[in-house]
This record gives C-alpha cells, sequence and structure tokens, in this order.
C-alpha cells in the first residue's frame, strides 16, 4: 500500500533526526576523548580516515542508482557500521594498538560515509515537493545533532569517556533497522552495467559542465579549512576557558536550523549563485570572530562565529545539494549525491593532514599558541574560494522568469 506524503515525510524526518545524532553525540567531543587516553595526535589524521572512507561512495551511489533499492542499503550499511563503531570505542578504552583503532576506524567510516548521500537520494527521491520539504526535513536532522551533543555534555556527562560512542552506536544499529520501514525507493539507471558505471566514475561526466564543475572545485577547497572547524574549535574553546565543548558546539546549529527553514523561501527569490554566496561569505566571517575572540581574549565572540557555522553549512551544502538534483537524471541521482560526498571526503584528506600540520606548527609545538595566525590562513583561504566562485559561476541561461530566479 503506497505511503501518504505526510507517512513520507515523517518518516524521513525520523531517519534524518536519528542519522544526524549518531555523529553529534561523539564527533564534536571526539578530539577532547582521544587527548584524554593520550591519542591526541590522532586528532590530525581521523577527519583524513573519514575523507578517504568516502571516496567509494560513488559505488554505493551506483549501486543504489542500479541494482539494489536504496533503503535498503542504507540499512545495511547502518548496521553493519554500527558493529564497528562499538569496537572503535572499546579499542580506544582499553588502549590496545593505535594501528587497531586506526584499522577499524577506516573500516567504520568506509560504510558510515555513503549513508549520508543514500539517505539524501531517497528524499528526492520520495518527497512529494522535493526542494520545499527536504530542507526542512534536513533542518530535523540539525535537531537530531543538537539533541545529540547537548544529551553528551548535560545527561551523559561523556565528553572525555567512551559512553558516548557506545550510545552513538546504539542509535546507528536502531536506525538501521528503521530503515526497511522508509519509503520503498527501487533503482531507476538504466545505463549499460560497465565497469565505468558500477565503479561509479560515470558521476565524473557531471565535470563536464562549467557550473557543475565550478560547485565541486568550490566544495573541494572549503573542504580544507572546514577540516578546522570541528577538531580546533573545541581546543580554541577549552583556551578560553570553555568545558562543556560538546554543548557549547550546537550553538552551531542553531542558525543552520533557521537557515534551512528560510532556504524555501529564499530559492524562491535568489539565484543559486547568491544563495551560495552567503553561504561562503557566512564561514569566512566565522573565522574571523574567531580572530577577534582570540584578540579580545573572550568564548563570546568565538561563539558568535560558530553560530554562524549553519548559515554557512546550509548555504553552501543544501543549496547545492538541490543544484545537483535539479541538474541531473533521476537514474544518475545516487551517483551525483555521492559524488559531492567523495569530493568533500578528499578535501577533507587534504584538508586535515594541512590543517593538521598547520596546528601543529602554530599552536601545539610552540611555547605560545599563535592562535591569531592560525585562524587568519584560513580566513584568506575562504576570501580566495568566494572570490573565484563569484568570477566562474555563470548559472543557466534565463530562459523565462523561473529560471532568472532560480539557477541563472
Amino acid at each position: 500500500m503506497p505511503l501518504s506524503p505526510f507517512a513520507i515525510r515523517s518518516r524521513l524526518a525520523v531517519a534524518f533526526f536519528f542519522q544526524a545524532a549518531v555523529v553529534g553525540l561523539w564527533t564534536v567531543n571526539f578530539p577532547v576523548f582521544l587527548r584524554a587516553f593520550e591519542l591526541g595526535w590522532l586528532i590530525a589524521y581521523t577527519g583524513a580516515i573519514a575523507g578517504v572512507s568516502s571516496l567509494v561512495a560513488p559505488m554505493f551511489g551506483a549501486l543504489a542508482d542500479d541494482k539494489v533499492p536504496a533503503e535498503r542499503l542504507f540499512g545495511g550499511l547502518c548496521i553493519m557500521a554500527s558493529g564497528l563503531l562499538v569496537l572503535m570505542f572499546y579499542l580506544i578504552e582499553h588502549q590496545v594498538a593505535w594501528g587497531w583503532v586506526v584499522l577499524v576506524m577506516s573500516f567504520f567510516w568506509l560504510l558510515y560515509t555513503p549513508t549520508w548521500s543514500l539517505l539524501t537520494s531517497i528524499c528526492f527521491a520520495n518527497l512529494p515537493n522535493k526542494e520545499s520539504d527536504f530542507p526542512i526535513i534536513r533542518a530535523i536532522g540539525t535537531v537530531g545533532w543538537m539533541v545529540a551533543g547537548l544529551a553528551t555534555s548535560y545527561v551523559l556527562h561523556s565528553d572525555q569517556s567512551p559512553l558516548s560512542g557506545y550510545v552513538s552506536a546504539g542509535v546507528l544499529l536502531s536506525l538501521g533497522c528503521y530503515a526497511f520501514c522508509l519509503p520503498s525507493t527501487p533503482p531507476l539507471g538504466k545505463g549499460p552495467r560497465s565497469l565505468r558505471r558500477i565503479l561509479g566514475l560515470e558521476a565524473l561526466s557531471l565535470l563536464a559542465n562549467r557550473d557543475q564543475r565550478v560547485f565541486f572545485l568550490t566544495t573541494l577547497m572549503m573542504a580544507l579549512p572546514l577540516a578546522a572547524f570541528y577538531p580546533y574549535t573545541p581546543r580554541l574553546l577549552e583556551s578560553l576557558g570553555k568545558t562543556d565543548v560538546a554543548g557549547a558546539m550546537t550553538l552551531g546549529q542553531v542558525l543552520e536550523i533557521v537557515a534551512m527553514l528560510t532556504l524555501v523561501s529564499l530559492m524562491k527569490r535568489l539565484r543559486i549563485k547568491t544563495l551560495i554566496s552567503l553561504g561562503l561569505i557566512a564561514a569566512l566571517l566565522r573565522y574571523a570572530f574567531y580572530l577577534v575572540g582570540v584578540h579580545e581574549v573572550s568564548s563570546v565572540w568565538v561563539m558568535i562565529g560558530l553560530s554562524l557555522h549553519g548559515i554557512a553549512y546550509t548555504f553552501h551544502m543544501i543549496t547545492g545539494q538541490i543544484f545537483l538534483e535539479r541538474r541531473v537524471e533521476p537514474g544518475q541521482r545516487g551517483q551525483a549525491q555521492s559524488l559531492l560526498a567523495s569530493v568533500n571526503g578528499i578535501g577533507g584528506v587534504i584538508g586535515s593532514l594541512l590543517v593538521g600540520q598547520w596546528f601543529l606548527h602554530t599552536i601545539e609545538r610552540t611555547g605560545t599558541p599563535r592562535w591569531i595566525e592560525f585562524w587568519s590562513l584560513l580566513a584568506i583561504l575562504i576570501l580566495g574560494i568566494l572570490i573565484y566562485f563569484m568570477r566562474s559561476y555563470r548559472g543557466l541561461p534565463a530562459t523565462n522568469e523561473l529560471d532568472a530566479k532560480i539557477d541563472h
């Protein structure tokens, strides 16, 4: 029996709530947790590990496009990843050799990373009104992230313990089981089953279009300065006297919810280029406020900058996901969203390693931490990316009034 529009929206909203809660429970405080177990040096590599794992995302996207219903693939990956998450925190808690930790972490991200693009594809395939419904559904995911972060600091009191990881694994296992209640999303791909398509490499054809190439390249470059946000904002807050970092970091999601709820209206009035540019400007201002906070030795300014993260993410990434949905054929939907995850992953790998070294040079291995120097370089990088995007993105020719508003 077909699901009603209300049932579709409700089930997808619940899925996004718990999908975001899974990572909200432990990733924000993970740097603090690693230092508590004398693995602080691993912080710079955790993002790189996740990024490398995301390179296989287009393969799972191709699988969902051509072979396996997306909701079943999503559920299976969640269930398998939950076991690896338990094992990863168990190894860290019992101080097993770090090589085993890295190995298990790699396999966890290998399975978990594609679930985001798969869930996004399920949404676009089933929502009655994709562009108006998706930002709202995605905002509910942000609520899940916030609830999880607050629970970690103020309910579980596990900023420096493995408890949040174990709870997250339980949530992920439950989500995997719940996935089989999501709307049926059968494969729609009609292309020949070539090795190129099986590996998800056909998604690279999207780069032939200038605007899509500019968007993907912008996303790749923005992943570099973003690699500093989650690992090192908690360190900055700690240096300014904050201790409840997981709870404090949820402020970044407050304006994200507002931005997502207003995105529907804004997309009817503003061009794609304008919205993405606003996201990049918000990202620039985020680190600019960090600089003011460091100069004034005040966490208030840092918290203001942190709050802008939600606007930066929504206007860049969520708008970008909708942009891709408009531009690609339904049979290539999974690969397109997975390619976006891979591009983020590649940038995350490069960013984690480079930013990690920059952090060691300016903060970790210096007698006096040079936070202004650290954040200044990242802000300058974002400024350069903003200029590149604004000069390079053109938009579709405006053949009618609607095109002029939504994509030109």
